[in-house]
């Protein structure tokens, strides 16, 4: 069945926001590239390894691939049935909205689009497995972090510059145990809101807070997400290797997990400067000085998501039907 996406692009784009952003972008960026050696990023580029960036495309394909896994157990624990493909097909038109428009909103929203034939009467409950599945990937985000982090010891508590990290993702993960905590206690092992059919935003509300997902589903989305976010670090750590840098995985995944975090601010388009500030402050702190590698693993990084968002965007091409066709036609691509 065809994804039918709106062009809320031009509808629900918010200039004002598209111009701050732009603003902020060469303001930041030319902040951090005015520190970057060029000499060693075009030597770091020369020496790039296709074979392991090859690599690294093919594991952030399988982390959005078990992306759409994790939303079709949430959707399916709200009643929605959604095939594995056409979730895949979403996930991946998504991944071309987030990285081209208003960041996760952008994406939500295709998703939300798409999914909405599967979902008549259950708008809300569509609302609510993308609310679940934002906040159960961004807590093993920082269960992930915040373990790694530990695993570095006495040193990175040390180490001024990771003294803000360490401290701000400890208050995060003691806040987010503390919420989970109460709604583990409140949900119980049943507490999907599917047993009730009412549509009313207020019982459903109420429901969500008091039952925010059962203990079981909630347990295999938090291990798919680990599964996620772990392939995601290995992803970025092979294009460390490509471009030269021998950074340890522990030191990887601290490096890579807090940049994820600050990227998935809407702060920046695609962003620039964001990333790479992040990887020259904290390769640093490791000790991985070179400004130049620093901004090629960017470059990688961001390449191999511009492959996945381009994809998403082909095959969100392909899918989409074209308003100019009769409904014959639309029906039977």
């Amino acid at each position: 069945m065809p994804i039918k996406i709106m062009s809320f692009h031009r509808s629900q784009m918010r200039w004002p926001l598209l111009i701050v952003r732009s603003v902020l972008t060469v303001l930041i960026a030319t902040y951090v590239y005015r520190r970057v050696d060029w000499g060693g990023l075009s030597g770091a580029l020369r020496l790039t390894e296709p074979v392991w960036l090859g690599a690294a495309v093919c594991l952030q394909g399988c982390a959005i691939a078990t992306a759409a896994v994790r939303w079709r157990v949430l959707l399916a624990n709200q009643g929605i049935p959604i095939g594995v493909l056409k979730a895949t097909r979403l996930t991946l038109a998504a991944s071309f909205f987030n990285l081209f428009f208003l960041g996760s909103v952008g994406g939500d929203a295709a998703r939300f689009t798409g999914a909405a034939s599967h979902a008549a009467g259950r708008k809300v409950r569509l609302v609510l497995s993308l609310v679940q599945d934002r906040l159960i990937g961004l807590s093993a985000l920082l269960l992930l972090l915040a373990g790694f982090i530990g695993l570095q010891g006495r040193r990175i508590w040390a180490e001024p510059a990771f003294g803000p990290l360490a401290a701000t993702v400890t208050i995060a993960c003691a806040t987010l145990l503390a919420v989970v905590s109460a709604l583990w206690i409140l949900g119980g092992p049943a507490g999907s809101v599917v047993q009730d059919e009412s549509e009313d935003w207020r019982g459903t509300g109420r429901r969500f807070m008091g039952a925010l997902i059962p203990r079981r589903v909630f347990l295999r989305c938090l291990i798919l997400s680990l599964v996620i976010h772990l392939t995601v670090v290995t992803s970025g750590w092979l294009a460390a290797h490509a471009v030269g840098l021998e950074i340890p995985f522990p030191a990887a995944a601290v490096v890579l997990g807090a940049t994820a975090l600050a990227v998935s601010l809407p702060l920046t388009l695609v962003g620039l400067g964001v990333r790479d500030g992040m990887l020259l402050w904290l390769l640093a702190a490791f000790g991985f000085r070179s400004t130049g590698q620093a901004i090629a693993l960017s470059g990688c990084l961001l390449g191999v998501t511009l492959f996945w968002a381009l994809v998403g965007g082909v095959v969100l091409h392909l899918t989409n039907p074209d308003p100019a066709d009769p409904p014959g036609r639309q029906q039977g691509r």
